[in-house]
């Protein structure tokens, strides 16, 4: 099994784009997830649940100080970045 301190979103996404999935899911307690073909399923793998901590840390990596002090104040934040090679992605974090 994975270890959650060590996974970033873009392993996520990496899989979630093999799987052709149109939507990523990391919530709390859970594992990842994923939209495909209309139903969410499970992300194929060896991947763990991931705690509240290790949710945060994923979001943050994604965010610059501003953002960050947005999230924070607000608790809501969507925001847009590139996977480099692979696609851009909209995120929206709650």
């Amino acid at each position: 099994m994975r270890d959650q301190s060590t996974v970033t979103i873009n392993e996520f996404i990496e899989v979630a784009l093999q799987e052709k999935a149109s939507d990523l899911y990391v919530k709390a307690g859970q594992r990842p997830m994923m939209k495909q073909f209309s139903e969410i399923r499970p992300m194929p793998g060896d991947w763990p649940v991931i705690d509240s901590a290790n949710a945060e840390r994923m979001i943050r990596q994604m965010m610059d100080e501003r953002m960050q002090e947005v999230f924070d104040r607000d608790r809501d934040f969507d925001l847009g970045f590139t996977v480099p090679g692979l696609c851009r992605v909209r995120m929206n974090v709650y």
